[in-house]
Protein backbone atom coordinates (compact mmCIF):
# COMPACT_ATOMS: atom_id res chain seq x y z
CA UNK A 1 0.00 0.00 0.00
CA UNK A 2 1.25 3.44 -0.72
CA UNK A 3 1.02 6.51 1.71
CA UNK A 4 0.86 8.43 -1.68
CA UNK A 5 -2.49 8.36 -4.69
CA UNK A 6 -0.82 7.59 -7.84
CA UNK A 7 -1.05 11.01 -9.42
CA UNK A 8 1.63 12.04 -7.07
CA UNK A 9 4.09 8.94 -8.34
CA UNK A 10 5.46 11.02 -11.08
CA UNK A 11 5.84 14.17 -8.76
CA UNK A 12 8.08 11.99 -6.41
CA UNK A 13 10.17 10.50 -9.17
CA UNK A 14 11.02 13.86 -10.07
CA UNK A 15 12.08 15.30 -6.94
CA UNK A 16 13.98 12.11 -6.42
CA UNK A 17 15.77 12.71 -9.36
CA UNK A 18 16.35 16.65 -8.76
CA UNK A 19 19.48 17.54 -6.75
CA UNK A 20 17.29 20.54 -5.35
CA UNK A 21 15.04 17.94 -3.15
CA UNK A 22 16.72 16.57 -0.04
CA UNK A 23 16.23 12.92 0.68
CA UNK A 24 16.47 14.24 4.07
CA UNK A 25 13.58 16.24 3.58
CA UNK A 26 13.34 19.89 5.41
CA UNK A 27 13.55 19.06 8.79
CA UNK A 28 16.35 20.25 10.39
CA UNK A 29 18.62 19.14 13.11
CA UNK A 30 17.81 19.43 16.60
CA UNK A 31 20.70 20.99 18.79
CA UNK A 32 19.42 20.87 22.55
CA UNK A 33 21.20 19.02 25.53
CA UNK A 34 18.51 16.58 26.32
CA UNK A 35 16.28 15.95 23.04
CA UNK A 36 13.62 13.79 22.23
CA UNK A 37 13.75 11.23 20.09
CA UNK A 38 11.84 9.75 17.33
CA UNK A 39 12.00 6.43 15.28
CA UNK A 40 9.64 6.60 12.43
CA UNK A 41 8.82 3.25 11.53
CA UNK A 42 7.18 2.76 7.92
CA UNK A 43 5.58 -0.72 6.49
CA UNK A 44 3.64 0.85 3.13
CA UNK A 45 4.74 2.25 0.28
CA UNK A 46 6.30 6.35 -0.08
CA UNK A 47 5.52 7.04 3.58
CA UNK A 48 6.57 10.25 5.11
CA UNK A 49 6.18 11.88 7.95
CA UNK A 50 5.27 15.27 8.13
CA UNK A 51 6.32 17.77 11.57
CA UNK A 52 4.31 20.69 11.88
CA UNK A 53 5.40 23.11 15.00
CA UNK A 54 3.66 26.74 15.87
CA UNK A 55 7.16 28.19 14.44
CA UNK A 56 6.36 27.03 11.16
CA UNK A 57 2.98 26.17 10.43
CA UNK A 58 3.52 24.79 7.01
CA UNK A 59 5.26 21.80 8.07
CA UNK A 60 8.63 19.96 7.73
CA UNK A 61 9.71 16.66 5.69
CA UNK A 62 11.76 14.31 7.45
CA UNK A 63 12.08 11.95 3.99
CA UNK A 64 10.57 9.42 1.92
CA UNK A 65 10.91 5.96 2.56
CA UNK A 66 10.02 2.52 0.68
CA UNK A 67 9.82 4.49 -2.80
CA UNK A 68 11.08 2.50 -5.99
CA UNK A 69 12.94 5.80 -6.76
CA UNK A 70 15.04 6.77 -4.10
CA UNK A 71 17.29 5.01 -1.78
CA UNK A 72 15.40 5.82 2.06
CA UNK A 73 16.87 8.46 4.28
CA UNK A 74 19.46 7.71 6.32
CA UNK A 75 18.54 9.66 9.05
CA UNK A 76 19.79 8.29 12.38
CA UNK A 77 20.21 9.57 16.11
CA UNK A 78 21.43 6.43 18.08
CA UNK A 79 18.65 5.54 19.94
CA UNK A 80 18.63 3.23 22.93
CA UNK A 81 16.37 0.24 21.15
CA UNK A 82 16.25 -1.88 18.12
CA UNK A 83 13.58 -0.78 15.28
CA UNK A 84 11.39 -4.04 14.61
CA UNK A 85 12.61 -6.81 12.66
CA UNK A 86 9.86 -6.28 10.50
CA UNK A 87 10.30 -3.00 9.78
CA UNK A 88 10.59 -2.38 5.78
CA UNK A 89 12.03 1.47 6.24
CA UNK A 90 12.91 3.88 8.93
CA UNK A 91 13.91 6.88 9.80
CA UNK A 92 15.15 8.73 13.46
CA UNK A 93 14.96 12.24 14.69
CA UNK A 94 15.22 14.08 17.36
CA UNK A 95 12.40 16.56 18.67
CA UNK A 96 12.83 19.92 21.31
CA UNK A 97 11.51 18.34 24.35
CA UNK A 98 8.36 20.03 25.92
CA UNK A 99 7.67 22.16 22.45
CA UNK A 100 4.01 20.58 21.07
CA UNK A 101 4.15 19.33 17.63
CA UNK A 102 1.65 18.26 15.48
CA UNK A 103 2.43 15.03 13.16
CA UNK A 104 0.89 13.53 10.05
CA UNK A 105 1.24 10.33 8.43
CA UNK A 106 0.00 8.67 5.46
CA UNK A 107 -3.25 10.71 5.72
CA UNK A 108 -4.59 9.28 8.64
CA UNK A 109 -5.54 12.03 11.12
CA UNK A 110 -3.25 13.99 12.49
CA UNK A 111 -2.14 13.97 16.31
CA UNK A 112 -0.24 16.09 18.86
CA UNK A 113 2.83 14.83 20.60
CA UNK A 114 4.80 17.13 23.33
CA UNK A 115 7.56 14.93 23.80
CA UNK A 116 9.48 14.65 27.40
CA UNK A 117 12.84 15.76 27.72
CA UNK A 118 15.23 12.78 27.04
CA UNK A 119 12.49 10.54 26.03
CA UNK A 120 12.35 7.77 23.14
CA UNK A 121 9.44 7.18 20.71
CA UNK A 122 8.27 4.66 18.21
CA UNK A 123 5.88 5.69 15.19
CA UNK A 124 4.65 2.86 13.23
CA UNK A 125 2.60 2.71 9.99
CA UNK A 126 1.32 -0.46 8.91
CA UNK A 127 -1.06 -1.41 6.28
CA UNK A 128 -4.63 -2.77 8.00
CA UNK A 129 -7.78 -3.52 5.61
CA UNK A 130 -5.86 -1.60 2.45
CA UNK A 131 -5.98 1.62 5.23
CA UNK A 132 -2.97 3.33 6.95
CA UNK A 133 -3.02 2.52 10.64
CA UNK A 134 -0.33 4.88 12.67
CA UNK A 135 0.82 3.47 16.49
CA UNK A 136 2.71 5.51 18.74
CA UNK A 137 4.74 4.18 21.84
CA UNK A 138 7.15 5.45 24.48
CA UNK A 139 10.06 3.14 24.75
CA UNK A 140 12.27 2.67 27.91
CA UNK A 141 15.19 0.40 28.56
CA UNK A 142 15.26 -0.44 32.19
CA UNK A 143 17.35 -3.26 33.94
CA UNK A 144 18.05 -4.46 30.29
CA UNK A 145 14.69 -4.75 28.97
CA UNK A 146 12.77 -2.56 26.47
CA UNK A 147 9.32 -1.56 27.88
CA UNK A 148 7.03 -0.01 25.47
CA UNK A 149 3.89 1.93 27.01
CA UNK A 150 1.21 2.85 23.90
CA UNK A 151 0.08 6.41 23.88
CA UNK A 152 -3.18 7.44 22.66
CA UNK A 153 -3.39 9.91 19.30
CA UNK A 154 -5.23 13.01 20.52
CA UNK A 155 -6.24 15.26 17.66
CA UNK A 156 -6.04 18.68 19.24
CA UNK A 157 -4.21 20.90 16.57
CA UNK A 158 -1.98 23.96 17.08
CA UNK A 159 -3.12 27.11 18.24
CA UNK A 160 -0.25 29.39 16.87
CA UNK A 161 -1.74 27.68 13.37
CA UNK A 162 -5.09 28.39 13.60
CA UNK A 163 -6.23 29.49 9.49
CA UNK A 164 -2.88 29.23 7.95
CA UNK A 165 -4.36 26.02 5.94
CA UNK A 166 -6.96 23.57 6.17
CA UNK A 167 -4.96 21.38 8.44
CA UNK A 168 -5.10 24.47 10.95
CA UNK A 169 -8.90 25.28 9.98
CA UNK A 170 -10.21 29.06 10.79
CA UNK A 171 -12.27 29.71 14.09
CA UNK A 172 -15.52 28.20 14.06
CA UNK A 173 -18.24 30.74 14.27
CA UNK A 174 -20.55 31.13 17.48
CA UNK A 175 -22.84 28.88 18.48
CA UNK A 176 -26.43 29.62 18.41
CA UNK A 177 -29.84 27.61 19.06
CA UNK A 178 -30.35 27.75 15.52
CA UNK A 179 -27.23 27.16 13.86
CA UNK A 180 -26.65 23.88 16.57
CA UNK A 181 -30.15 22.21 15.26
CA UNK A 182 -28.77 22.72 11.86
CA UNK A 183 -25.76 21.29 12.27
CA UNK A 184 -27.38 18.46 14.43
CA UNK A 185 -29.45 17.72 11.90
CA UNK A 186 -26.64 17.45 8.98
CA UNK A 187 -24.40 15.03 11.12
CA UNK A 188 -27.49 13.11 11.81
CA UNK A 189 -28.47 12.72 8.17
CA UNK A 190 -24.42 11.63 7.04
CA UNK A 191 -24.83 8.41 9.51
CA UNK A 192 -24.95 5.62 7.78
CA UNK A 193 -26.69 1.76 9.08
CA UNK A 194 -22.85 0.49 9.13
CA UNK A 195 -22.04 3.46 11.71
CA UNK A 196 -24.63 3.21 14.11
CA UNK A 197 -24.21 1.43 17.90
CA UNK A 198 -25.27 -2.07 17.17
CA UNK A 199 -26.04 -3.35 20.64
CA UNK A 200 -26.08 -7.23 19.38
CA UNK A 201 -22.35 -6.13 17.96
CA UNK A 202 -21.25 -5.16 21.14
CA UNK A 203 -22.75 -8.04 22.95
CA UNK A 204 -21.00 -10.52 20.41
CA UNK A 205 -17.14 -8.40 20.80
CA UNK A 206 -18.03 -9.19 24.66
CA UNK A 207 -16.84 -13.15 24.66
CA UNK A 208 -18.42 -15.04 26.79
CA UNK A 209 -16.72 -16.55 29.81
CA UNK A 210 -17.00 -19.92 28.06
CA UNK A 211 -15.40 -19.16 25.33
CA UNK A 212 -12.68 -17.41 26.46
CA UNK A 213 -12.25 -21.17 28.63
CA UNK A 214 -12.52 -23.00 25.46
CA UNK A 215 -9.50 -20.28 24.20
CA UNK A 216 -7.29 -20.94 27.26
CA UNK A 217 -8.07 -24.80 26.58
CA UNK A 218 -6.71 -24.77 23.49
CA UNK A 219 -3.76 -22.25 25.03
CA UNK A 220 -2.46 -25.07 27.21
CA UNK A 221 -2.32 -27.50 24.37
CA UNK A 222 -0.13 -25.24 22.50
CA UNK A 223 2.41 -24.86 25.23
CA UNK A 224 2.64 -28.67 26.17
CA UNK A 225 3.78 -27.68 29.88
CA UNK A 226 2.34 -25.98 32.86
CA UNK A 227 2.02 -22.66 34.25
CA UNK A 228 1.09 -21.77 37.57
CA UNK A 229 -2.88 -20.66 37.87
CA UNK A 230 -1.60 -16.74 38.43
CA UNK A 231 -0.90 -16.91 34.71
CA UNK A 232 -4.09 -17.82 33.42
CA UNK A 233 -5.86 -15.68 35.82
CA UNK A 234 -3.77 -12.50 34.44
CA UNK A 235 -4.32 -14.12 31.33
CA UNK A 236 -8.30 -13.52 31.76
CA UNK A 237 -8.09 -10.19 32.96
CA UNK A 238 -6.26 -9.49 29.72
CA UNK A 239 -8.44 -10.75 27.37
CA UNK A 240 -11.61 -9.50 29.03
CA UNK A 241 -10.21 -5.90 29.11
CA UNK A 242 -9.51 -5.88 25.21
CA UNK A 243 -12.77 -7.60 24.75
CA UNK A 244 -14.26 -4.52 26.48
CA UNK A 245 -12.32 -2.10 24.77
CA UNK A 246 -12.96 -3.41 21.22
CA UNK A 247 -16.94 -3.44 21.81
CA UNK A 248 -16.76 0.18 22.59
CA UNK A 249 -15.04 0.90 19.39
CA UNK A 250 -17.75 1.98 17.45
CA UNK A 251 -19.14 4.01 20.06
CA UNK A 252 -15.90 6.33 20.23
CA UNK A 253 -15.04 6.36 17.00
CA UNK A 254 -18.96 7.70 15.96
CA UNK A 255 -18.19 9.78 18.89
CA UNK A 256 -14.85 11.24 17.62
CA UNK A 257 -16.96 11.53 14.00
CA UNK A 258 -19.61 13.56 15.53
CA UNK A 259 -16.82 15.88 16.89
CA UNK A 260 -15.21 16.32 14.11
CA UNK A 261 -17.93 16.82 11.79
CA UNK A 262 -19.24 19.62 14.31
CA UNK A 263 -15.87 21.28 13.89
CA UNK A 264 -16.11 21.64 10.30
CA UNK A 265 -19.55 22.31 9.91
CA UNK A 266 -19.33 25.17 12.20
CA UNK A 267 -16.95 27.08 9.96
CA UNK A 268 -19.86 28.14 7.61
CA UNK A 269 -22.28 30.10 7.86
CA UNK A 270 -25.99 30.12 8.77
CA UNK A 271 -27.08 29.69 3.98
CA UNK A 272 -24.60 27.59 3.60
CA UNK A 273 -25.79 25.06 6.31
CA UNK A 274 -29.27 25.94 6.08
CA UNK A 275 -29.05 24.82 2.15
CA UNK A 276 -26.12 22.24 2.51
CA UNK A 277 -25.90 20.45 -0.67
CA UNK A 278 -23.69 21.03 -3.87
CA UNK A 279 -20.15 19.57 -4.46
CA UNK A 280 -18.64 21.12 -1.00
CA UNK A 281 -21.56 19.54 0.97
CA UNK A 282 -20.33 15.95 -0.97
CA UNK A 283 -17.00 16.36 -0.65
CA UNK A 284 -16.94 17.15 2.60
CA UNK A 285 -19.45 14.37 3.54
CA UNK A 286 -16.90 11.82 1.92
CA UNK A 287 -14.03 13.44 3.97
CA UNK A 288 -16.11 12.52 7.23
CA UNK A 289 -17.04 8.79 5.84
CA UNK A 290 -13.36 8.36 5.02
CA UNK A 291 -12.30 10.17 8.71
CA UNK A 292 -14.92 7.80 10.24
CA UNK A 293 -13.15 4.72 8.96
CA UNK A 294 -9.63 5.51 9.34
CA UNK A 295 -10.70 6.33 13.08
CA UNK A 296 -12.68 3.49 13.49
CA UNK A 297 -9.38 0.97 12.17
CA UNK A 298 -7.43 2.74 14.46
CA UNK A 299 -8.98 2.46 17.42
CA UNK A 300 -9.60 -1.11 16.70
CA UNK A 301 -5.37 -1.36 16.23
CA UNK A 302 -5.07 0.26 19.15
CA UNK A 303 -6.73 -1.86 21.38
CA UNK A 304 -4.86 -4.46 19.67
CA UNK A 305 -1.63 -2.77 20.39
CA UNK A 306 -2.54 -2.16 24.17
CA UNK A 307 -3.15 -6.15 24.61
CA UNK A 308 0.10 -6.63 23.29
CA UNK A 309 1.70 -5.18 26.18
CA UNK A 310 0.74 -6.75 28.69
CA UNK A 311 0.70 -10.21 26.99
CA UNK A 312 3.83 -9.85 26.26
CA UNK A 313 5.30 -8.71 29.83
CA UNK A 314 3.06 -11.96 31.03
CA UNK A 315 4.89 -14.27 29.04
CA UNK A 316 8.32 -12.58 29.77
CA UNK A 317 7.53 -12.98 33.01
CA UNK A 318 7.06 -16.35 32.61
CA UNK A 319 9.79 -17.67 30.23
CA UNK A 320 7.11 -18.77 27.52
CA UNK A 321 8.99 -17.71 24.83
CA UNK A 322 12.05 -19.17 26.21
CA UNK A 323 10.15 -22.80 26.01
CA UNK A 324 7.45 -21.78 22.73
CA UNK A 325 7.95 -20.03 19.45
CA UNK A 326 4.00 -19.62 20.49
CA UNK A 327 4.46 -16.41 22.67
CA UNK A 328 3.27 -12.65 22.47
CA UNK A 329 6.24 -10.42 21.66
CA UNK A 330 6.45 -6.59 21.23
CA UNK A 331 6.55 -6.60 17.80
CA UNK A 332 3.37 -8.33 17.17
CA UNK A 333 1.14 -5.89 15.38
Amino acid sequence: MSAFPPRMWPMIALCALLSGCSLNGSYPEVVDPNPAKLRFVANVDNASLMLFTAERCQGYTTGVLNNVFARDTSRRVGMSFAPPADARGYLEIKLKPEQPAFLMVCGSPAFNLTPAPGAEYELKVDSVKSRCVVSLQQVERVDGKTLRTSLPLEHKGLAACTGTSPIFPVVPLPDTPQRVVMIDRIINASITADMKVDSAEVTRLRRPPDKLEQQISTRKAQLWFTFPEEYWAQYRRNFRTFDHEMSQVNAQALARYREEFGLRLRQFDDQTLDAWQGPVAEQLTQEMREFYLSTDTQLAHQAFRRLVTPMAELDDQYGVCLRSTSCWKWNVH
